[in-house]
């Protein structure tokens, strides 16, 4: 898993300095374990039922703002292969 990070966040600096990280995957934080931690840090150190119910959500909400963000990025890029489909027929 250490090793899938890493290898994403050289992909995403990569990406970034040349300018071709889309839109959505540069508003995601650069690393969604800092992100979580970010959001429990706090609440750990109170453990009672309040605090465990709004780490939860705290980390519900940024898994959905992940997925959601992932299922953008996906469907825009199955627009692009549909177009690019489309032009490499209509050019044959």
């Amino acid at each position: 898993m250490d090793e899938l990070m890493e290898e994403r966040a050289r992909y995403r600096t990569q990406l970034k300095r040349l300018g071709k990280l889309s839109k959505d995957d540069s508003e995601l934080p650069d690393d969604p374990v800092k992100r979580v931690k970010q959001i429990m840090r706090p609440k750990v150190q109170r453990e009672d039922e309040q605090t465990a119910e709004e780490t939860l959500t705290g980390i519900d909400a940024v898994l959905q703002e992940y997925e959601q963000a992932n299922e953008r990025i996906k469907a825009k890029e199955q627009e692009r292969r549909k177009k690019q489909g489309f032009l490499s027929r209509l050019f044959r």
